[in-house]
């Protein structure tokens, strides 16, 4: 690993990225609710088309308020989240949904087996990625399928917010990490980093692998606002807004991968 920043280290061969920044429980960003479901949506069509839903049990790791897992729910999946963040937990739990306060996988039973383990918007947050998917491999049944998306280093607004930082401009860099937020991410991945991750430290191979959105015009305000100041959001807004209508045919800034355990 090379230093990248004091607090950010690069594989020289992978191209990995590995922060020293402190892993944390957060409670999420306003005004990603529509960018969510839309993407969720779009990860159930990918467990469809590899695996049935109904009568299958799921968990869901970080799963905020549950909306994925309600969403699962409705599909015939039989639900669990694991949440640990207490708020999101809490919430979760007052809407009536199977929903455990905790953190992956010190939170879970030893024995207990899933057909389907998935990460949403969360490996990129733990603190130790290989412990967690020799983690992930453990508790998924032969078969079963581990679905992870992730925001990557090979997007476009990855590439150009490094090349902003490299001229002095860190802000929409840092922003990326979620340096200073209560949970920012500790890795950055790739699509070839994360299968190369998963493939070395467990059995478990690579089914799928694809974009998704990183940006909705809807929401668009609240979103900016959540984290920056008001004159920033406004000189960001139609930035964003315009580059929207772009970003379908860049190279995808959130992508899901799909891993299947062998046997039956």
């Amino acid at each position: 690993m090379n230093a990248v920043k004091p607090w950010l280290a690069q594989c020289v061969s992978c191209g990995f990225l590995f922060s020293s920044l402190p892993a944390g429980a957060g409670t999420g960003v306003e005004g990603l609710k529509a960018l969510r479901m839309k993407n969720y949506r779009a990860i159930l069509d990918v467990i469809l088309k590899h695996t049935e839903l109904s009568g299958k049990t799921l968990l869901e790791v970080g799963c905020a308020r549950g909306w994925f897992v309600q969403a699962a729910e409705r599909h015939g999946a039989m639900v669990q989240g694991l949440e640990p963040e207490h708020r999101n937990a809490a919430l979760a739990q007052l809407a009536g949904l199977p929903v455990r306060e905790g953190f992956f996988p010190q939170a879970l039973d030893r024995d207990s087996r899933y057909d389907l383990i998935v990460f949403n918007d969360v490996f990129e947050h733990l603190p130790d990625p290989v412990r967690a998917i020799r983690a992930v491999e453990h508790h998924l049944r032969p078969g079963g399928h581990a679905v992870i998306n992730v925001p990557s280093a090979d997007g476009v607004i990855y590439k150009l917010s490094s090349l902003l930082d490299r001229i002095g401009i860190s802000g929409p860099f840092d922003r990326l990490w979620q340096r200073g937020l209560a949970s920012p991410h500790i890795s950055y991945f790739a699509p070839e980093t994360l299968d190369r991750l998963v493939t070395t430290h467990t059995a478990l191979r690579c089914v799928y692998s694809g974009p998704l959105d990183v940006l909705t015009r809807q929401d668009l305000w609240p979103r900016l606002r959540s984290t920056y100041s008001r004159p920033a959001s406004a000189a960001i807004f139609p930035l964003a807004w315009a580059g929207s209508f772009a970003l379908g045919s860049l190279p995808p800034d959130i992508v899901l991968l799909m891993f299947e355990k062998p046997g039956k």
